[in-house]
């Protein structure tokens, strides 16, 4: 398998929790990106509550695509989020 080259004009999708390292996430959505030709990769990253509000609002500043949300995460990131699905 070709490793995929990641360049100034991909995009960043996420997933925020704790824990986050033990997600299936990564390997799903990557798999997906790949077959379908996005060029966007997915990380997961994991910090603590407190941190949670700074986390989303630098996501947002930097443009990230998308971000997943996990629990215990998700009830207080609604007031933060453009949009919920």
């Amino acid at each position: 398998m070709q490793q995929k080259l990641i360049s100034s004009k991909t995009e960043l999708v996420a997933l925020f929790g704790n824990p986050a390292r033990y997600s299936l996430s990564p390997l799903i959505h990557n798999a997906f990106l790949e077959r379908t030709g996005i060029d966007a990769v997915y990380l997961t990253f994991e910090f603590s509550l407190k941190n949670l509000k700074e986390a989303f609002l630098g996501a947002k500043k930097l443009g990230i695509l998308g971000l997943n949300i996990t629990m215990p995460f998700k009830e207080y990131t609604y007031d933060l989020a453009d949009s919920v699905d």
